[in-house]
């Protein structure tokens, strides 16, 4: 009869089988940043990959860290990779580590999946608009009833050989129900008060708000954006109206019963 395992290997074990079944929820996309910034605020970001490799050390921190992040498909290798390197791990400190690293592993895994649930992206004539949304707090409207806020995360990325111009945005806001509580029509009022103009594989990000008195919702729109040949101080060649694909606007499990 072969000994039983120790309770904290079982216990390692089990957690890392469970990092390993969230996995499967995830998909092919990249992992998400998150949702971190005020509302209002915005940025010029020239990559994307320090994001990634972040995201990418916080759930792997046991491995060399020579994964694609663009490649979601490995990560579940080195899921099963950690089962193999540790599963005679005898020492309880060295278990007790393994267990730390696991459920940190699994409570940012718990965050992709309702990220990934809560995102689109869509590219329209060369130009991607990747928006996510975020459950922010509780607040009271204006007219005294209570609502939910929610943060979004816009990202636009100029993949065309030419800088771009983004003059304006439309939103259309869904309650659960499929009623419009709120439409923006598409005019060149800018976001978030700037105008802002991405060169060739560069990206623009902004946060911005809305609330729902009675979630989960639902939000899309588009962006009014000019072309420019040689430069963004000559004269536009075209404009495009990009879409914004439906993002939904909806409480993490944490919150959706209360």
């Amino acid at each position: 009869m072969s000994a039983s395992r120790p309770a904290t290997s079982l216990a390692v074990l089990r957690v890392y089988r469970a990092c390993h079944r969230a996995l499967k929820g995830l998909g092919p996309a990249p992992l998400n940043g998150g949702i971190h910034g005020d509302w209002g605020t915005y940025s010029h970001i020239a990559s994307l990959q320090g994001e990634q490799s972040s995201l990418i050390s916080q759930l792997f921190p046991y491995v060399p860290q020579d994964l694609s992040p663009n490649d979601p498909s490995q990560y579940r290798s080195c899921i099963r990779s950690c089962f193999k390197q540790h599963a005679g791990e005898q020492d309880l400190a060295a278990q007790a580590q393994r267990l730390d690293e696991a459920f940190a592993a699994l409570r940012v895994l718990a965050e992709q999946r309702y990220l990934a649930c809560c995102s689109s992206s869509c590219t329209t004539d060369g130009v991607r608009v990747d928006v996510t949304s975020g459950y922010h707090r509780k607040a009271t409207h204006v007219n005294g009833q209570p609502v939910q806020l929610f943060t979004y995360r816009v990202r636009v990325t100029n993949t065309r050989q030419q800088p771009i111009k983004v003059l304006g945005r439309s939103w259309t806001i869904m309650d659960r129900s499929g009623t419009i509580i709120t439409r923006i029509p598409l005019a060149e009022n800018a976001i978030v008060g700037q105008r802002p103009v991405i060169p060739p594989g560069s990206t623009f990000e902004y946060f911005s708000g809305t609330d729902l008195a009675d979630p989960p919702g639902k939000q899309s729109g588009s962006l009014l954006i000019s072309v420019h040949g040689n430069g963004h101080d000559k004269p536009a060649t075209m404009s495009i109206t990009a879409e914004i694909a439906p993002f939904p606007l909806e409480l993490p499990a944490s919150h959706s019963s209360s």
